[in-house]
């Protein structure tokens, strides 16, 4: 069974991103992994993390991704701590494909941390960014 990662850090891409989750939940080839993060997680934008288990999926792995400050300093701050937990998350989840839409840094970050050899499937503004490899989990 391939284990398919969908990550989703905003309201307004998981609402584009939920009929893909739920084709892939139906699967019986596939299993989803969900991975939440970002404005998901932060109560000033709603805790809308609550709003993808309202639908029946279950969150694998949440990674924060807080901003401390306003500047360049506190973007830049937030991105290492995503990509830190990001790491954590795919050793953890080790899936065979993962699946995020969006141009925003925090996608960028996602992008960065899966480890080379894997297989990435961006959509949206990514959509030709494929890396067709597939090579085992290493933890």
């Amino acid at each position: 069974m391939r284990k398919i990662c969908v990550v989703t850090g905003t309201r307004a891409e998981y609402g584009l991103l939920s009929r893909l989750m739920r084709l892939i939940d139906e699967s019986e080839d596939c299993q989803l992994q969900v991975v939440a993060t970002n404005m998901h997680l932060l109560p000033e934008y709603g805790n809308t993390y609550q709003e993808i288990e309202k639908d029946g999926f279950r969150i694998d792995a949440r990674v924060p991704m807080r901003k401390p400050t306003d500047d360049s300093y506190g973007v830049i701050t937030s991105m290492a701590e995503e990509m830190s937990g990001m790491n954590d998350a795919f050793r953890e989840l080790c899936p065979d494909m993962v699946v995020m839409l969006g141009d925003r840094y925090e996608m960028l970050v996602v992008r960065s941390s899966i480890p080379a050899g894997g297989f990435v499937f961006c959509w949206g503004f990514c959509r030709n960014w494929i890396t067709p490899t597939l090579q085992p989990c290493r933890r």
